[in-house]
């Protein structure tokens, strides 16, 4: 053990020694690019994904709303896309209307000749297809982005939706402490940001040379420094065309490098540590760990076997550590409990879950082993079937609930009155009376009655059972 615990704190220490600190922070920074590289790309795609579904949802409402003039049925499919407003606009007259109203009070009555020349040119950069503006503040407050389609009879749609997936979607992105994603239009302002302030005032990033170059090169990584966090940054960096958005994962280079360095240190500190104290450890390991080991192995076996206090054997020597008493107690706990379910488990076996009585498995083992022991004796034993006419109008009527609640006062009646009989006829009897109530099922019941000295006490017992346990019940309402 003395040479193994060398040997294991001796090879990562002279391994660690072997390799220059600069190239594993390096090797860490370059690690980091690509991690948040391909994080970015799969952002991406995901962004893509979902703006290709708006884009079908909106050809889906034109195709709808130029063949039939009708898309009304097209809420639960806006209400998935995050969509808000699908509008149609006449490009000779340029003016708008609701092609599906969900709310009627965002489609201007008519659009601008600048903003129409703007989402012709988006379009034309768009090579006639689907595009992306940006987002765009309505009167109502409400930011969102709008999707351009032109159709064929030379109509402009635009559909405005949500942001909010694509927050969601960028704040996935979030680890460590500071690493975090955002999100770009086409105008490089802020779709969504960990800093609430940028994302509320759509603020711009046009500015920033980052943002000019990621926008020109699609995808990549680069470093910058960044003013908000007062830090040299990693920025991994992918578009989505169609979407014209442009999203960044960010992480600042002293958090990569610090978590190298504390990394290195500390194993460093925990390898010399050990490489002194591997003799001590070896010695000491032996008889503090396979010691209690040797008993617990032992104890749990002879728990497996039922012995459930087999745990009260665990005796802590002088140099035992503390994690035997834990292990001591989790496994006394673990016994207990283990008893308590074996405890539980023979009840749910044995009494209806509904009255509380002996069930049928019950009653024909203890009726069984009292009868055989009747064959000894003179004394005689009698069975009673009893049912309540009429109980599945009760369920029928006022429910199942209701009907348990009935059979529980009746259990209750009858289980009272069997005691009673039993205690009336216990004084000085050398042989006293036995009675068992148990439910067979449903509204079925049995009373058995051993040790019985003649039928007139059977009789006797049947008669009370009118006057004690049958009669009206007031159950309680609900």
């Amino acid at each position: 053990m003395f040479v193994i615990f060398c040997l294991v704190a001796s090879t990562p220490l002279a391994i660690f020694w072997y390799m220059p600190v600069s190239s594993v922070s390096e090797r860490a920074i370059v690690n980091a690019e690509e991690s948040n590289l391909r994080t970015a790309k799969i952002l991406a795609d995901r962004l893509d994904g979902y703006t290709q579904d708006v884009v079908r949802g909106l050809n889906s409402v034109i195709l709808e709303v130029e063949s039939t003039g009708d898309a009304a049925n097209f809420g639960p499919l806006f209400y998935t896309l995050g969509i808000r407003q699908v509008c149609e606009v006449d490009l000779k007259t340029r003016e708008a209307s609701d092609a599906v109203a969900s709310n009627p009070a965002q489609c201007p009555t008519q659009i601008s000749r600048p903003d129409q020349n703007e989402f012709e040119n988006i379009l034309a950069d768009a090579s006639g297809e689907a595009a992306v503006t940006g987002i765009v503040k309505l009167e109502s407050g409400e930011v969102v982005l709008r999707l351009l389609q032109k159709s064929q009879s030379n109509k402009l749609y635009f559909a405005s939706f949500s942001p909010n997936r694509i927050r969601q979607v960028a704040e996935q992105a979030a680890f460590d402490q500071f690493g975090h994603a955002i999100v770009l239009d086409r105008e490089f302002r802020t779709v969504s940001h960990p800093d609430a302030g940028y994302q509320k005032d759509m603020r711009s990033l046009k500015s920033q040379e980052y943002a000019i170059e990621a926008y020109a090169k699609k995808t990549g990584s680069l470093r910058f420094e960044s003013e908000r966090m007062d830090a040299e940054i990693i920025g991994s960096y992918a578009t989505v065309d169609d979407a014209n958005l442009t999203v960044f994962v960010m992480q600042p280079v002293s958090e990569v490098r610090q978590k190298t360095i504390t990394v290195q240190y500390g194993v460093l500190g925990v390898l010399m540590f050990g490489l002194a104290m591997a003799g001590a450890f070896a010695i000491i390991a032996s008889r503090l760990i396979t010691s209690p080991i040797v008993q617990m192995v032992e104890v749990m076996g002879r728990i497996g076997k039922g012995e459930l206090r087999a745990y009260e054997d665990m005796v802590p020597g002088p140099m035992q550590p503390v994690e035997f008493h834990s292990a001591r107690s989790a496994i006394k706990a673990m016994s207990e409990k283990l008893r308590d379910n074996i405890d539980s488990i023979s009840q749910h076996a044995y009494l209806d879950g509904v009255t509380g009585l002996p069930n049928r498995e019950c009653f024909r083992v203890l009726a069984t082993e009292e009868i055989e022991r009747l064959y000894s004796t003179d004394l005689l034993c009698a069975i009673l079937f009893l049912d309540l006419d009429g109980f599945k109008q009760v369920n029928d009527v006022y429910g199942h609930r209701t009907g348990d609640d009935l059979l529980k006062v009746f259990a209750d009646r009858l289980h009272v009155y069997c005691s009673q009989i039993m205690q009336q006829n216990a004084n000085g009897s050398k042989n006293p009376l036995q009675i068992m109530p148990a439910r067979l099922g449903g509204d079925e019941f049995v009373v058995l009655i051993s040790r019985v000295p003649d039928e007139e006490l059977v009789l006797d017992f049947s008669k009370g059972l009118f006057n004690h346990v049958f009669g009206d019940v007031l159950l309680p309402s609900g």
